[in-house]
């Protein structure tokens, strides 16, 4: 019976000794821990750590561009470059029009025949894409034209001379160095 004993001792104080060097810190784990670092600053690189950000409340030039569909025939020509833009709700000023341009509506319908889906031309609506600029500023993140907050999805009342509609922002881009917007 002591041999039993001696054994089970033995076995048991080799495994301890074994978990005691495994709990140290090694350089393999070292090896891991930068591993594992530069991947997350690889990630917030690739994210959105290559553009600067511009300072808070700085003033930035702004351009964007406005989609509105629907139009008819007797208005789709009727906005043009240079007029100013205005949003229809405020009554504040969103710039110049600087790109006009006008496409016919396309919309997604189903064939009943065959049950697939089609791309179809309205032929009496027309869909305006304005690409406007102006002076702006960027504050908690998100740039404003004066008073009014524009982003990509934004739904905007549009009106200049002899053209209004609704429409959303579909593009936008912004650099330093915009004169003071003036709110």
């Amino acid at each position: 019976m002591p041999e039993i004993l001696t054994e089970y001792t033995e076995s048991w104080c080799s495994v301890d000794s074994k978990r005691r060097r495994k709990s140290g810190f090694n350089l393999f784990d070292l090896f891991i821990l930068l591993i594992v670092a530069a991947a997350v600053v690889l990630i917030f690189w690739l994210v959105g750590g290559r553009k600067s950000v511009a300072v808070e409340g700085a003033a930035v030039k702004v351009t964007y561009k406005v989609e509105v569909t629907a139009v008819t025939e007797d208005y789709k020509d009727s906005a043009r470059v240079g007029d100013t833009v205005r949003d229809g709700v405020r009554k504040s000023d969103l710039g110049k029009i600087t790109a006009v341009k006008v496409s016919p509506m396309t919309s997604v319908t189903s064939n009943i025949l065959t049950g697939e889906a089609v791309k179809a031309e309205s032929p009496t609506k027309y869909k305006v894409e304005l690409t406007c600029e102006a002076d702006g500023s960027l504050t908690q993140g998100r740039v404003s034209i004066g008073s009014y907050n524009i982003g990509v999805g934004t739904e905007i009342y549009v009106q200049s001379y002899g053209f209004s509609g609704k429409g959303y922002c579909v593009a936008m881009s912004y650099e330093e160095g915009g004169e003071p917007d003036g709110e």
